[in-house]
């Protein structure tokens, strides 16, 4: 009898605590916080964002060892290759931006951030007249049904924004290839492991500005007649590409190229001038969440334990006291 009072009283004086404890962990803490910790709401991620900050280790990044573009160590880093395969190769690859042009008519400032910070492609990738052929190339990326790239562009366009002072035209292209430096050919017309053209904008080369709703393009087919640029002063253009209906791919992993692609360019050539890649954003279409956590109770978990190891202790003196 007096070994089951003993415990009994033990038990409950420990019961005691540990819901006193409980209840003061507890203390202003909303219901409806307590019963749904841990949970966090479905949401999808801006996987790979670039703003073009420090594209070149110099105001315009030249021509390297075959092409290769000079690109400064940390864009480099982060996984961004540049290549110039035009004809007779001209002074630059990319710039880091225009906003400090001689002619200060064609100059323009970034979509966003600094007024340089955007990556800029112009007729002084060549010579004379001749094809120009410059790549920008994305670090690896997933493609998924559900992925979206999204970016901004802008050429450069008369006072009245009407027509192009001279014609432009950008290509996106996605190759499903990940491994090694990109592949993106030698010659001007060669294309490398990026087959996959999802967007050519103004392929005809003229000299037409295509209408850019405020709100942007979203997959708006496989060509773009005309370089297209909003009415307002800016000219910037959103350009949203999303899963089959833009043109991606939707299983394996590669890599997303801009192609500054213009015939007869260059400072001798009918065409060609300037244009701008601002604030690009890639997104696997991975749906994360939620991911819910079982929170535990420290206090409780303790309580118990130590109850435990009572218990055991009075079981032990019991029998040392009764044996």
């Amino acid at each position: 009898m007096k070994t089951r009072l003993l415990v009994g009283a033990v038990v409950a004086a420990l019961f005691a605590v540990t819901a006193n404890a409980q209840n003061r962990a507890f203390d202003g803490v909303p219901q409806t916080d307590l019963g749904n910790q841990g949970q966090n709401p479905f949401s999808t991620r801006a996987l790979i964002t670039q703003n073009f900050e420090d594209i070149a280790a110099r105001p315009d990044a030249a021509p390297g060892a075959n092409g290769v573009c000079v690109l400064s160590p940390a864009f480099t880093a982060a996984g961004w290759f540049a290549k110039n395969n035009s004809a007779a190769g001209g002074t630059n690859c990319i710039a880091q931006g225009y906003s400090t042009l001689a002619n200060a008519a064609n100059q323009f400032a970034a979509q966003a951030g600094g007024a340089n910070s955007f990556a800029g492609m112009s007729f002084s990738a060549t010579g004379g007249d001749n094809t120009i052929s410059v790549w920008l190339v994305s670090p690896v990326v997933t493609f998924t049904p559900g992925a979206s790239l999204e970016f901004w562009t802008r050429g450069i366009t008369n006072a009245a924004g009407t027509a192009q002072v001279f014609p432009d035209r950008l290509q996106v292209r996605t190759s499903t290839v990940a491994a090694g430096t990109p592949n993106v050919g030698n010659a001007p017309t060669d294309v490398g492991d990026f087959t996959n053209l999802a967007l050519d904008l103004n392929p005809g080369l003229t000299t037409a500005v295509a209408t850019c709703p405020a709100a942007g393009l979203t997959n708006p087919g496989a060509t773009v007649a005309g370089y297209p640029m909003t009415a307002d002063a800016s000219r910037w253009c959103r350009i949203r590409l999303n899963g089959a209906a833009g043109g991606l791919p939707t299983s394996g992993q590669g890599r997303i190229a801009f192609r500054y692609f213009v015939t007869s360019g260059g400072p001798a050539g009918a065409n060609s001038f300037h244009v701008g890649i601002d604030s690009f954003a890639f997104e696997d279409g991975v749906v994360v969440g939620p991911v819910t956590s079982t929170p535990v109770n420290t206090l409780s978990t303790y309580g118990l334990g130590l109850l435990g190891l009572m218990l055991a202790g009075v079981g032990i003196a019991a029998v040392r006291r009764y044996a």
